[in-house]
């Protein structure tokens, strides 16, 4: 048996099933966001990512995944930047859109105001129709009166004892 001095026993250390790494602080504050955000330790974040990585076959020593990574948050960027572009042309469409119901609401009321003042000057010409009517009867009636006044005139005018008609008399109005 050999002796094992107090030693020797301090300075061995006992083999452990964890072993650390050294990553970049940033990448370090990446991690921590994300296990933070998902409800995960820290110390679980390596083993998923590495069984992620295996499961899916992503291949990190190419450097398509980070390209394609960097690529779409450019491709986001410059789509944000045409969209915030685009903006004041969208807003200003949209007054136009708004502009245009507001002025059709308008017309709308302009031409029900206009059919209700062409209905009631329907029914104003309807009526002076009516009135003309009434008066070229009333002055073909007179005129028929004032005929047969000159008639009885002339009639009355052949002769010296000659008396007027009666009934001309009644029908001009005259007793």
């Amino acid at each position: 048996m050999s002796k094992v001095s107090d030693k020797e026993k301090k300075t061995t250390k006992k083999p452990s099933d964890i072993t650390t790494m050294a990553v970049n602080i940033s990448v370090s504050e990446r991690i921590e966001t994300y296990c933070k955000t998902h409800g995960m330790l820290k110390k679980d974040f390596i083993p998923r990512a590495v069984e992620f990585i295996e499961n899916f076959s992503v291949d990190l020593t190419a450097e398509t995944f980070y390209l394609e990574e960097k690529k779409a948050e450019k491709e986001a960027k410059e789509s944000e930047k045409a969209d915030a572009q685009a903006l004041p042309a969208l807003r200003e469409q949209f007054a136009s859109v708004m502009q245009l119901q507001h002025d059709n609401g308008t017309l709308q009321e302009r031409a029900a105001n206009l059919q209700s003042d062409k209905n009631r000057l329907c029914d104003e010409i309807k009526e002076l129709k009516e009135e003309v009517d009434l008066l070229r009867e009333t002055a073909h009636h007179r005129a028929v009166k004032l005929e047969r006044a000159k008639n009885e005139l002339k009639r009355l005018k052949k002769g010296m004892f000659n008396k007027p008609d009666s009934d001309v008399l009644k029908e001009l109005g005259i007793e």
